[in-house]
This record gives structure tokens, sequence and C-alpha cells, in this order.
């Protein structure tokens, strides 16, 4: 989609910030007498007729005028009634220019057809302009009414004669001497603009037992009168809307209001989606081809449409979603380069407004809009929607708060979640930007909130004040934002604005603070070591009970040294952001050392767990927030915090901590492990080790740790790697179990275990499949074990919980064992057996359980496992998979429950999730 910026040029006037409300304002009284600077586009005709669109209201009232003039019937008296800014000045200056200049206006295609009375006089009263304590002078002839200004506008002196006693006494005239005004055979037409103006000045002015305000009551009476029968005259007059437009003077209005009685007289100018079109033609010269308008309207309608299907939940909810997008196409095609949602909030909802004037008051503030983004460095999307609105733009802050009132109390609003330096809104638009240039030119998080201070002004009553969420996406929804951008901003905006509010689905600005105000400032009362304890405290629980963890130790002293386990040291947050160099330097002095003047023993049993700077920024947030929230709920009586306040405010909180867990539950995603150096001054290095990608969910924070640790930190050891290490054989015919145990949590060429067990469990397999043997209750003496031959194992079962690894108990190379034990060496071929949890026995052959080749490129697996060994049965499996490049694994799986599978579980569940991983499965569902 082209940006609208690409397609459209924007008028001269608009380009060149020429943008006063006088711009959109016309002045009929300055025009007819040609007096001052008057704008050639309501000065000259044919300037007019260019830059004017002819409502179908506007050119029926032309029509009926026009057709009245040259003799046809219909109405002659026709009223405009709209408020402030409905067009009607404008309407009436239409009518001047064509009866006074119609030739210029012979090529504006929406005036073909209308009749053409000839020439025809003209009088324009504007109530604005005359008033009666300064009556106008015309060669030397005073007018002091308006029924003295007509008859001078009508024909000069002659015609002022016919009228001079009742002007100079204040006195209507009756009606005999008004037709003398009007020949029939003359086409007359009187314009009377803001008239309710100038009959509430001639109100102050007595006149006998009258005032002169009754006597232009009169005179209007009779002009009306007798124009209604005149067979070539039209008489125009526009009025107020309302009794506030009318200066509350009630009375006066009605009484104006009925001059004319037939309801077809009274006529609105400009009436629903027709503002788009005036605003169109008044703004752009050029609108670009139909085809790049047409595009973009299909565009914007195909994604709402898709939008509104999704919200929808019945059939006739999806045909309403149809016709809605249909309909949107052609009010964008109609109102290009402005999207209808922007047009629609200014009509239908500012129009309630008193300080609002509708059109007139739409063209300039979408002037300053339109002016304000052809001059900004800001992305521009294909059209101008309610979200493009740029609030950093002085002149449009100007033309927007003229509109809307109240520009004292929402300058604080815009300064602190808009425009400021440290604006609420920025904050969303670099978070939802982050590393993405596109996004960032988006500034998601303004356009959300621009559109929803948009939304704020006006409406029907207080419980529909603001915007729903999905009308709210619905108008902001195009080929750059989708639903869940959107959404995602509104979630955000709605957590950081301060003067964002929201009730249910419907949200409002306010220039009273919500809560964030409130919890922005409770949460500075909080000290960064409170906050940062209690980001230690939820880690704590996070990270569960486990011995095996540490939690931001100090120095060496703090981390156990001795005990044959892995342990992980979570460091705190000082750690982020250091330089390498001064990273490990920090971290050597913590691992080598013990305590003072001691160095670390077990070396091999330790890793670092380095916190991740966007996560412990993330919830040193969440954490202060959840402070605040906190101290909010206590204090909730005292601060009148009550009802829907007091609900959010504690679904704040509980928002505030969820957020602290999900950021602590992947603040530790590097570990540091020391591993063998094969070159450099020091004999280890820090080997890092990035869990992001292999972390799981559902556990607490340490179980995932490890898990993601499990290809670096094991449970068991293969007896050949332990007797290859201690180098066990016929060279070393025994090592003490101790030294052993030693010797594995010591030094880092060993393999990382996670604890003692996994040796209880290589020994107790290495025993039995003859790698080595092993005896308990045994002495050394010259360089001799000395045992009794029943406790040596070797060549036979032996269950871990039968090793022990303390004094007495040494590991034997395998002959020697027999030797000791008195036991044959096994005929070539045999092997023992070893009874699983599961009663099924499983052959081993040789001393390894591996058939033996010099090479190969194929591996066959085959077993059984319960409930007990599935798990880790999973990860032998993932690691076969890491090693292969084909695996192919048919599985067979009886399953049985205490009480009957439910059908939906069994569904969503197993079967969704197989077919969801392209798996095809029989699923049998029965009895026992």
């Amino acid at each position: 989609m082209k940006p609208w910026t690409d397609v459209v040029r924007p008028h001269a006037d608009i380009l060149g910030g020429d943008l006063e409300m006088a711009v959109f304002a016309a002045d009929l009284g300055s025009v007819v007498r040609r007096e001052g600077s008057v704008r050639k586009v309501y000065g000259d005709a044919a300037t007019f007729f260019r830059a004017t669109y002819l409502t179908s209201s506007m050119r029926g009232l032309l029509g009926d005028v026009l057709g009245a003039l040259a003799g046809h019937g219909g109405d002659r008296v026709l009223q405009l009634r709209t408020p402030f800014g409905g067009g009607k000045t404008h309407t009436l200056l239409a009518l001047y220019h064509l009866v006074t200049a119609r030739e210029k206006a012979v090529g504006a295609a929406d005036l073909a057809g209308l009749a053409d009375p000839g020439p025809t006089r003209v009088a324009v009263l504007s109530g604005v302009d005359l008033d009666p304590l300064s009556p106008r002078e015309h060669d030397g002839i005073v007018a002091r009414t308006l029924w003295g200004e007509l008859a001078w506008q009508l024909g000069g002196s002659e015609a002022y004669g016919l009228v001079a006693a009742q002007d100079e006494a204040g006195q209507a005239p009756g009606k005999d001497v008004l037709t003398r005004l009007f020949p029939e055979s003359e086409p007359t037409l009187v314009l009377l603009d803001e008239v309710l103006v100038y009959v509430e000045k001639a109100k102050a002015l007595p006149r006998g037992d009258s005032t002169l305000g009754a006597q232009v009551l009169l005179f209007l009476q009779a002009l009306t009168e007798l124009v209604g029968a005149h067979e070539r005259a039209a008489m125009v007059y526009s009025l107020q809307k309302s009794v506030l437009e009318a200066a509350g003077d009630e009375s006066l209005l009605l009484a104006l209001d009925h001059l004319v009685t037939r309801v077809d007289a009274k006529r609105e100018p400009v009436t629903g989606d027709e503002v788009m079109r005036v605003v169109q033609r008044r703004l752009f010269a050029d609108l670009g081809s139909q085809d790049e308008r047409e595009a973009i309207a299909r565009a914007h309608a195909d994604l709402f449409r898709r939008y509104r299907r999704q919200l929808a939940d019945t059939e006739d909810e999806r045909r309403d979603a149809d016709a809605e997008a249909d309909r949107l196409a052609e009010r964008i095609e109609a109102s290009y380069p402005f999207h209808p949602a922007l047009l629609d909030l200014m009509h239908q909802r500012w129009t309630t407004l008193p300080s609002y004037q509708r059109t007139r008051g739409a063209l300039q503030f979408l002037a300053t809009v339109v002016h304000g983004l052809w001059n900004s460095d800001r992305q521009a999307l294909a059209l101008i929607g309610p979200g493009d609105v740029p609030f950093d733009a002085e002149k449009v802050r100007g033309a927007f708060f003229s509109q809307v009132g109240d520009r004292e109390g929402y300058t604080g609003v815009l300064e602190r979640d808009f425009n400021g330096v440290n604006a609420k809104a920025k904050e969303v638009d670099r978070r939802m930007g982050g590393d993405v240039p596109k996004l960032r030119n988006l500034r998601i998080g303004t356009r959300v909130a621009s559109a929803t201070l948009l939304y704020s002004f006006g409406g029907q009553s207080e419980d529909q004040r603001g915007v729903l969420e999905s009308e709210l996406i619905g108008g902001l929804i195009g080929p750059d934002l989708d639903r869940n951008l959107l959404t995602t901003a509104l979630t955000d905006i709605r957590d950081e604005l301060l003067f964002l509010h929201h009730a249910g689905r419907r949200y409002w600005f306010d220039k009273k603070a919500n809560l964030n105000q409130l919890l922005a400032t409770e949460a500075n009362r909080f000290s960064s070591e409170e906050v940062v304890e209690a980001v230690r405290k939820e880690l704590e629980r996070r990270i569960g009970p486990a011995p095996t963890a540490l939690l931001w130790p100090q120095h060496g002293g703090q981390i156990p040294d001795g005990d044959p386990v892995f342990r992980v040291a979570y460091l705190d947050p000082s750690w982020v952001g250091l330089e390498l160099e001064a990273r490990d330097e920090r971290l050597r002095e913590l691992f080598e050392r013990r305590g003072a003047g001691s160095n670390r023993a077990y070396r091999n049993a330790i890793g670092f767990a380095i916190p991740s700077a966007d996560a412990i920024e993330h919830s040193r947030h969440a954490a202060r927030r959840v402070l605040a929230a906190r101290s909010l709920v206590k204090q909730a009586t005292s601060l009148n915090i009550t009802g829907e306040q007091l609900a959010e405010l504690k679904e704040r909180s509980d928002g505030a901590e969820r957020e602290l867990v999900a950021t602590l539950d992947r603040a530790y995603e590097l570990v540091l492990l020391p591993v063998e150096a094969t070159d450099g001054d020091r004999p280890y290095r820090f080997e890092e080790i990035d869990l992001s990608a292999r972390i799981g969910l559902g556990r607490v924070v340490h179980d995932r740790v490890l898990e993601g640790l499990s290809n670096h930190v094991f449970e068991s050891i293969t007896p050949q790697k332990l007797a290859g290490l201690l180098r066990i054989g016929p060279e070393r015919r025994f090592v003490a179990a101790s030294e052993a145990v030693d010797a594995a949590f010591s030094y880092l060429q060993f393999p990382k275990l996670r604890s003692v067990a996994a040796l209880h469990d290589t020994v107790a397999r290495g025993a039995m499949k003859g790698v080595f043997g092993y005896v308990a209750m045994a002495t050394v003496e010259a360089d001799k074990v000395t045992a009794r031959p029943e406790l040596v194992r070797v060549d036979r079962p032996l269950g871990a919980d039968e090793v022990e690894l303390g004094e007495g108990a040494y590991l034997l190379d395998a002959g020697y064992a027999r030797e000791l034990g008195h036991m044959p060496e096994p005929e070539p071929g045999e092997a023992p057996a070893l009874e699983t949890a599961t009663g099924d026995s499983i052959a081993l052959t040789g001393d390894s359980g591996v058939r033996r080749m010099a090479r190969g490129t194929r591996l066959s697996l085959a077993f059984r496992v319960g409930k007990s060994e599935l798990f880790d049965s999973m990860q032998v499996l993932s690691t076969l998979s890491d090693e292969s490049e084909t695996v192919d694994v048919s599985v067979s799986v009886r399953a049985t429950a205490k009480e009957s599978y439910d059908q939906t579980w069994v569904r969503n569940a197993i079967r969704e999730r197989l077919e969801e991983a392209g798996i095809d499965a029989e699923i049998v569902l029965g009895e026992e």
C-alpha cells in the first residue's frame, strides 16, 4: 500500500500552513462588500466552486432557489438550521455566487442542470456585520434597520425612499410598502445570515412601547409572507440549531423558526457521510488515481472483514461482518485519504460538544493534521486514521482543544502520556519496537493512545464515554497494523499511561490521573534495596528449596565444598553488564577460594548461573509495581479506593506478580561451567552454556536449569569411562572408592555428575558387567587388598543400594577381583542378566551390553519401560536423535488409569497433539 503522502496533493493553503479558523469560515458580508483581504477561495466564484463539494442537500437547495427565481414552483422561503460550522454561510455564499457570477461557475460539473433565472437582484443581510447602534451610510443615506438596508441593496436611494420613514422611526413597514420593493417581473433573492444575532442586538433598543427587536420580527414575518407569494422571489435565512447556540433565548429561536412552517422548507446543508466529500474537496487539490484508492479500500476492508469475523459467534454475525466490510470499502473511497473512523468520531461524537463547530471545525482540525503529518518525518500509512493525529504539533493541539474544549485540563495529559521526554506512550513505542525499525517507526503505542484520546470526547451519555476495544481496533487495523500488535499495545498503554482509564472493554482519557499515577507515586517510595530484596525473595521461592541451589553467594565461603553433589550458584544482579575480563576475574575468585587461606577441592561440582540483563531489569520493574500495588491495597480505605478501582488495583497487583514470576523463570538462561583448558595460563576455563532453547516450563527454576544442563551434568557415567579415568587395570589393580568420589567431583577431566548416586549406579553396573570388580570391608597392606572372598563382586548382579563408597571400599581390576574372589574367568559369549523394574530379563552381550563392531552407521535399540523409567528413556532417545541423521521409532503403549479416561481429554491432550505433530496414531479406549 502506498502511503497517502505519495498519492494525494493538498491545496496550497494547507501546505503553506494557512490554518487559522478564519480560513475555513466564510464571511458572507465581506465577500459582498469586497472589504478587507477576502480570501480567493471565498471571494472568487470559480475558485470557490472548485474547492466546494456540493452535498445532495446543498445542490437540492440551489436547484429550488434558482427554480423559484426562474418562476418555477416550490418553496420560496427556506431555512438553514445547523449547529455552528454546519455549512450555513457556505451555502448562502454558493447562492450569492450563482446569481451574481454564474459565468465563472460554468465549468463546475456539480452545477449542471440548474435553472438560470437571468439577472437577479440580491440583498444580503448579515446579522454579524449589521449593528443597529452603528448603522451603515450609503452615499449620504443612513440605513438604520434591516428594512432600510434591504431597500438600499435592492434599489439604491430610490428604493430606500419607499421605507425611509419606517427606517428613521424604527418601525417595521407593512406588507403593502414591502411589496413595492419586489416588482413581479424581476427575480429577487434575499439572503439573511445569522439573523438571530441581529435580533438579539435590536432587542436592547426601545421603540415607543416596543423594541427594535420586536419590530424586526414583524418585518421578517411580513417579508416571509411577501416572498412566499411572489412568483420570482426567494428568501433563505440561517438559524442556529440549539438554544445554547442561540445565546439561550429559546423564545426568540422558536419565533424565527416559525417563519417557515413546512418541515421540507428546513434544510441541513451537510448530513451523514457527505461531510467526507466536503472535507476531501476542500483540503486536497489532487486525490490520485481511482485504481490506487480502490486498492487501498479493498485491502483495509479485507482486514476489517477478517477481524470482525473473528469476533462473530453466529452465521448472522458473520454476514453482518461481511456487509460492514463492503460498506467500509465504499466509505474509504469516499473519504480517502482519511479513514472513515476518524471522520465518524468527529461527526457523531464531537457534535454533542458545545464547543465543536461541525463542518468548519472538522475542516480546520483536519487541515492542521494534514499539514502536521505532511511536514513530519513520521512514517505515513495508506490512510490518515484516528491513530495518526500528531499531537506533538502545536497547531494540531490548538485546533483539537478549540473543538473539544478543556485546553488547560488536558495539557498535562498530553505532556505526561504523549509528548514529554519521558511520556509513557513513547516508552511503549520503544518497548514494542525493540530492534525492528519498521515497528519502531509505526509508534504503535502512541497510535493507539492518540485514537483513544479522540474517542474520549463527546458521546450520548456518561456510560458511553470512551471507546470499546472492538471499535478502537476496528478503526486502526490495516495492512501495517494487525490485531495482535494493536491489542498488545492497548494492554501496554493500559498498564503504563497515567491518565488512561478503562472499565471492562471501554477505554477513555480523563484529566484525573488513574491508578497508574497512584501506582507510579507509590512505587517511587520504595528504595532500590527494597526492590532488590523483593526480587530476591521471589527468586528464592521460584528456585525452590533445593540444597543444590545457592542464591546470590557473595564469596567462595558461602559455596559448600567437599559434598559429592553438583551445585548451581545463581549470581546476583551486580553481575549484569560486567565486561568479560572483569566477570571472569571475579568468577575465578568465587570459584577457586572457599574461604580465607584455603582453596576449593571439589571444583568439578559447581556451575554459575548468570542473570539476564533484560530479565533483571524487567523483574525490578515488576517487583516495584508489586510492592506499590500491595501497599495501595492496604491503604485502600484511607485513599478512598473502592469498587471498580479496588478490583482493578487487585488485578494490577496479581498481574505484576505474574509478570515478576514469568520474568524470573527466564532470568537464568546462561550457565558458566568450569572445564579443562587445553591452552592458556590456567588449567581451566569457563564454558558458556546457553539454555534459552532448552529450558522447559512447568517446574521450579532450579529443576529446569538442571534439566537444561542434562547434556553437561550427568546422572550416570559408563563403567568403561570411570575405569578409564581412574586407570583401573593390570597396572593399577585397585583404587579406593573414596578416591574415586574425590576424583569425580574434583578433577575437570571427569564428567560432571549430579550426585554421588551416579557413582553408586556406575559401580554396580561395572561390577555386574565385569568391567571392574568391587569389594567392601577390605584393607590394604603392602600394595595388596585383603578381603573376604564372598564380599568381592564381579560378573554378577550388584544393586546400587548395596554399594558403599566410604572407608574400606575399593574398585578392583576385573582380573584381580576374580583372583580375590576365587572366581573363574567368564566363558566367551556369556552375559549376566539384569532384572528390571518391570520383571523383564535383558541380555547383555560382552562386557558393555553393546554388540561390538569395528565401526557402523546403523544402531538398533529395543527395550521396555514402565512409568518410572519413561522420562529417562525419552532423554536417551533425544540424545540419540541429536547424534543421528535419521531415527525411526515404533511406539506401542498400554496404559491404565485408576478411573476411566475422559474421552474429551483423550481427544484434546493425545489425539489432537499427535495430529498437530503430523503423527498418525491408532487410539483404542476400552476396559481391561
